[in-house]
């Protein structure tokens, strides 16, 4: 029996609801490696506990240094795939690779594996440089907050069978010019006066109705990016998807200016938010957490950084970091608008500078949306107690069913 029919009927012998993944990593930590040294990658197909025998598996590399190296490999006598790879700089190498049969064809039905590894990671700073009047914008952005106040506008108790137990408000309240800020707002049930942390909650690129979460002993204010309603259906965002806010975010001619751009909008709504919710008599006036991933974790990182409040930043594949990092340091990049003067005072990794609590990250190692580089970026340029996470074989949308996690922390 040849190779490649030997897969085709192992494949149709695993139920459709099955995975068919890669496992495995390099054979050292994948974030300690040195400028130079060879990093080698081991890696085999498998589906729940069982191996797959794939004949070959093709593998792309791409260093930050500007090396790109590809080949095919079989596997050992052990059954698992060797390739080696490096960077000769501080900085990381991006690593696709994908089984095939024995004709050296890809094979539908399986995952793809993505993930890479870094050198010298704790030498990666942002190519982005700081804004003379940095601090004098952020201090705009409260000032043109306080002239507004939070006036409710909208609110609107509702039920969820999952959070039974819990209080659930849809709200919106104004903020400057004609701009609403909506969010959802949920607690305990027979919460007490001074009994409930804040955490506020940021949401990822899109547009659509926010999501939500209730937890014990904690008031959760989950802030849609867009002054548009939730609980609305579809086509309500698919209009503002197609329409208004298309490529949101994006417009250079926007970006120029950090006043005129959507993000100055996006952040006058998130302080206005923070501002009316943070004397609520339930809370313990103590503790205030702010959350969020992707677009989420950088709303959440810059919170943190010019709140004035923050005890705790929890960002999830943070984006937005280190924005001149391919044009000043010849970093791979991700996707993200382009860099301008304009944006400068919104990146991730110049806003971690700021912040005094304690922050926590989690980063994907094929991730390039938001690009490793840049997350180590974040977690260099933060002084206080942080810890980084980085996963093998996760991008932005996947992670593999088996993760290998290397952690960094500094307490």
């Amino acid at each position: 029996m040849n190779a490649e029919k030997a897969v085709r009927d192992f494949l149709k012998g695993i139920s459709e609801t099955n995975n068919v993944y890669f496992v495995g990593s390099t054979t050292k930590n994948s974030i300690e490696y040195k400028a130079g040294e060879v990093m080698t990658f081991k890696l085999k197909v498998k589906t729940e506990d069982k191996d797959v025998p794939v004949p070959y598996i093709y593998y792309s590399c791409e260093g930050e240094d500007g090396v790109k190296t590809d080949g095919y490999a079989k596997p050992s006598a052990d059954g698992w795939f060797y390739f080696d790879t490096s960077v000769n700089r501080d900085g990381f190498v991006h690593v696709i690779a994908k089984a095939c049969d024995e004709d050296k064809k890809e094979i539908d039905g399986i995952d793809i594996f993505e993930g890479g590894a870094g050198a010298d990671i704790d030498k990666i700073v942002t190519g982005t440089e700081e804004p003379s009047d940095y601090l004098e914008f952020w201090q705009w952005i409260r000032d043109e907050t306080a002239k507004t106040e939070p006036e409710v506008i909208f609110k609107e108790k509702f039920e969820d069978e999952r959070f039974s137990g819990f209080e659930l408000y849809d709200m919106r309240i104004k903020t400057t010019g004609s701009d609403f800020a909506s969010f959802f707002v949920t607690y305990p049930k027979n919460a007490q006066k001074g009994s409930l942390k804040l955490k506020m909650n940021f949401q990822g690129y899109g547009v659509c109705g926010n999501e939500y979460n209730a937890e014990d002993g904690i008031m959760n204010v989950s802030v849609n990016v867009h002054s548009i309603y939730n609980r609305q259906p579809d086509e309500y965002y698919d209009n503002l998807a197609n329409g208004e806010l298309k490529e949101f975010g994006f417009s250079n001619e926007e970006n120029k200016n950090p006043k005129t751009t959507y993000w100055a909008k996006v952040f006058i709504r998130d302080m206005q938010v923070l501002r009316f919710i943070k004397d609520n008599p339930l809370l313990n006036g103590k503790d205030f957490m702010f959350s969020g991933g992707s677009m989420g974790g950088m709303q959440a990182c810059n919170m943190a950084a010019h709140s004035g409040v923050a005890t705790q930043c929890h960002m999830f594949i943070p984006w937005m970091a280190d924005l001149g990092g391919t044009k000043n340091c010849n970093r791979l990049y991700g996707w993200r608008p382009d860099y301008t003067e304009g944006l400068k005072y919104f990146d991730t990794a110049i806003a971690a500078k700021y912040l005094k609590c304690p922050a926590d990250i989690g980063a994907g190692l094929g991730d390039y949306v938001c690009p490793p580089s840049g997350e180590a970026a974040i977690y260099n340029a933060i002084s206080s107690p942080k810890e980084i996470r980085f996963v093998q074989n996760q991008t932005h949308p996947y992670r593999s069913l088996e993760p290998i996690q290397y952690v960094l922390c500094e307490k």
